[in-house]
């Protein structure tokens, strides 16, 4: 040809073919510097007309060179998929891969050697929205598409699916080979191909480029996968158990998650998992969540791990697990807490200050200590089987709370009296009391907070805090609080929980403590300010009456002549610092130390002031009836004997009956103890038992005030309400503190309607208005 472009042309492609021809050889810097050179040189040149089948207009130089490399490439490209007719199968793959490979890493080059072109007429034909005009790179993509995937793809994804399921058969495969092809569907999908293209493209009307990947790859592939695995799971779980076939399955899903790392394209990971977990795990589910009761059963904690991680990909899956859970929790609870009912006494080594199974069983019915680690040991097994097997699952979680909620407050133990509440706070009143045997605080410590865990399962928690107010008294009245560091440790604990107005109590009756140990320190000044000498050491406790759980005594009672003027000075110097107030005596509280003279061995007695009364009659005479101690200590019967059964049962006084057959009280010369200190001061049993009781009643009484006031406090604020409403808001207000029962809410509001705070609505029966 005469036309010089053609000459230029002519060299052009017979290097850039030769290039082609040889990529593992490369392109010298020279020869390529000469082809970019001419590029160059012919896109600078004059303007030119040429005929386009678009238009025929003056353009800029670059439209014969353009279509001339868009024909040598469609031709070149044509000789490939011409030759891929050779090959089959594997074989087939690897022509595809290396002549993919050979084709893109030259057109790189190529593009660069064009690059002029690609800058100034590309540049500016696709400015002008010519979009069927495209850089040389991304024309030699979809010439690609047009002459060799197009015509190859359905035999390509035939191979490609036939060699990843041979991999799944256990047999080795290139996966460098079929990761190469696969990466070209990507590559090939980098450029968006307009949906009114009029090339002849094999692609969906609408689908862009960018899906080609996905459509001619993914979906076939996926459904591949679900053919695959609908066949092997059914046919697996037929022949084997269901923990193997979970096994089964969990391999098979690390497999597919394995295969996007290797060569999938990281789009197909969330698609293709869940065709998976939707074949092995959700086609398979209601077997799979019948194995759950069994292996809670035995214990199987690894092979419940394994049924969690397969069942937390299906949506809803855990609900009907987490009710079989919850269930067995409660029914575990409450057959640990049967054993505790059966064996009440807790074995050696226990820190409950019990020394023998008759005194426990005169103490109570149930060992607190051994109630509370039952509870424990069933939570802890499960809160760690949940922490180990479920990851530690919100669901999972719930249903043990709730759980636990069940059976603590709701068990065999749990009966008309005795509930758990009581039971706990008996517990604290073990460890927080001198006699624990229990020497590290630490430890302690550890055991308040598996207390604490316990209390918040607790519906009652009024009912703790009123018997755990009254052994804190008992305990800083007495003085056999273990730590003040550990008895505050637990109020902080509590507050923590229940909020200050819960202890605030317990918080004031500490002060009390502090501002009485400043008390006694201004008192013996006094005496020594005053001359007031006593041959006895005195202590004296002064409590505010609003915030101790303390009653006077039931009994009158005569103050010995020894003690009576102590207590006289102390009124006189009280009165004197805090006129009007008034002090009222708690003598059934009080406890002292007497030391003997008239035994072949010393002792000090541990006493109460009753008994110290009663002792202290005997230094006149060695025998009384009791009559004549009733006369001498001014104590009522009942009082009395309950004291004096006490020291007959010491064998410090021995019991006859006189010849009127009245009984006597005679002192016994030949009392005899291993130790120097006697302890007498026991409570009564029978006074625990009826102190007990007047508890239980002040929490009933207490809980109708505060259900009252909840009524009250409602209606003010919502005026009208109807019944139903009424009652939700009101066990809405209270569950913090307990859980009030529907016919105590009843009673309550009939009270006041009577009491006219509030009265029925006319003409609806079921509403109450409130009344100002």
């Amino acid at each position: 040809m005469d036309d010089p472009f053609y000459s230029l042309w002519n060299g052009l492609r017979e290097n850039i073919e030769h290039f082609m021809d040889h990529v593992d050889q490369g392109i010298n810097y020279q020869k390529y510097m000469k082809l970019y050179t001419d590029v160059y040189n012919y896109c600078t040149g004059a303007t030119q007309s040429f005929f386009d089948s678009k238009r025929d207009t003056t353009q800029l130089i670059g439209g014969k060179m353009y279509n001339e490399l868009k024909s040598f490439l469609e031709r070149r490209l044509e000789g490939v998929y011409d030759n891929s007719k050779q090959h089959s199968d594997e074989n087939l793959l690897k022509y595809y891969s290396d002549q993919w490979k050979d084709y893109t890493v030259a057109m790189r080059t190529i593009n660069h050697i064009f690059e002029y072109l690609n800058r100034n007429w590309i540049k500016r034909e696709v400015s002008e929205g010519r979009t069927y005009i495209y850089d040389v790179y991304n024309l030699s993509l979809i010439i690609w598409k047009e002459k060799v995937f197009f015509n190859m793809k359905d035999l390509l994804i035939k191979c490609l699916l036939r060699l990843i399921e041979k991999q799944r058969h256990g047999e080795q495969i290139p996966e460098d080979l079929v990761k190469n092809v696969i990466d070209s569907y990507t590559l090939l999908g980098e450029e968006k191909l307009d949906d009114n293209n009029s090339r002849n493209v094999d692609i969906p009307k609408g689908v862009s480029s960018f899906k080609i990947y996905e459509v001619y790859f993914e979906k076939l592939f996926i459904k591949a996968t679900e053919e695959f695995y609908l066949y092997e799971s059914q046919k697996f779980i037929n022949e084997n158990s269901i923990v193997d076939y979970m096994k089964k399955a969990k391999a098979r899903l690390e497999e597919e998650n394995q295969r996007v790392d290797k060569y999938l394209n990281e789009s197909s990971r969330i698609p293709l998992l869940k065709a998976c977990k939707d074949v092995l795990i959700k086609n398979h589910l209601e077997p799979i969540q019948d194995e759950f009761t069994e292996l809670l059963q035995q214990d199987r904690v690894e092979d419940l791990e394994l049924l969690y991680y397969l069942l937390k990909y299906i949506p809803n899956s855990f609900d009907p697990l987490c009710t079989k859970f919850e269930e067995y929790v409660k029914q575990q609870g409450l057959a640990s807490i049967e054993k505790v009912a059966q064996n009440p006494v807790s074995k050696s080594g226990s820190s409950t200050p019990v020394s023998s199974r008759k005194e426990a069983r005169e103490k109570e019915s149930v060992n607190p200590q051994a109630y509370a680690e039952a509870i424990l040991a069933v939570r802890k097994k499960y809160i760690k089987l949940i922490q180990n097997s479920f990851s530690n699952d919100s669901k999972f979680v719930a249903s043990m709370d709730k759980a636990c909620t069940e059976f603590i407050n709701k068990n065999k133990i749990c009966n008309q009296k005795v509930k758990s509440p009581e039971l706990l706070a008996r517990y604290c009143d073990a460890l927080l009391k001198k006699s624990n045997k229990i020497a590290e605080s630490s430890e302690i410590e550890e055991r308040l907070k598996d207390i604490i865990t316990i209390f918040q399962y607790i519906e009652d928690k009024d009912v703790f805090q009123k018997f755990y107010t009254k052994m804190l008294a008992k305990r800083l009245v007495v003085g056999t609080s273990a730590s003040e560091d550990l008895e505050e440790s637990m109020i902080s604990k509590l507050k923590e929980i229940c909020g200050s107005e819960y202890t605030l109590k317990l918080q004031k009756m500490f002060q009390d403590i502090n501002v009485s140990k400043t008390l006694n320190d201004d008192y013996n000044n006094f005496k020594r300010e005053n001359d007031i000498s006593s041959a006895q050491d005195f202590y004296i406790m002064v409590l505010s009456t609003n915030c101790w759980p303390l009653h006077p005594p039931t009994s009158p009672f005569t103050v010995p002549p020894e003690l009576e003027k102590q207590i006289n000075s102390f009124q006189v110097f009280y009165q004197k610092n805090h006129n009007g107030r008034k002090l009222t005596w708690l003598f059934h509280l009080c406890k002292g130390e007497l030391k003997t003279r008239f035994y072949d061995k010393s002792y000090i007695f541990q006493v109460t002031i009753y008994q110290m009364a009663i002792l202290l009659s005997y230094n006149k005479a060695d025998s009384y009836t009791l009559s004549e101690l009733e006369d001498q200590t001014g104590l009522n019967k009942e009082v009395i004997l309950g004291q004096l059964n006490i020291l007959c049962k010491a064998k410090v006084f021995l019991l006859k009956s006189s010849s009127s057959g009245e009984k006597t009280y005679v002192y016994n010369p030949n009392f005899k103890f291993k130790k120097i200190r006697v302890p007498l001061n026991a409570t009564v049993r029978s006074e625990q038992q009826a102190e007990n009781e007047e508890t239980r009643k002040a929490i009933e009484n207490d809980r109708s005030f505060l259900i009252q006031a909840a009524i009250v406090r409602i209606m003010k604020t919502r005026k009208t309400l109807k019944h139903v409403a009424l009652m939700d808001e009101v066990i809405s207000q209270l569950k913090n503190r307990f859980k009030p029962r529907v016919s105590d809410i009843k009673k309550n509001i009939d009270y006041l309607l009577d009491k006219e705070y509030i009265e029925r609505k006319e003409g609806e029966k079921d509403t109450y208005n409130y009344l100002a």
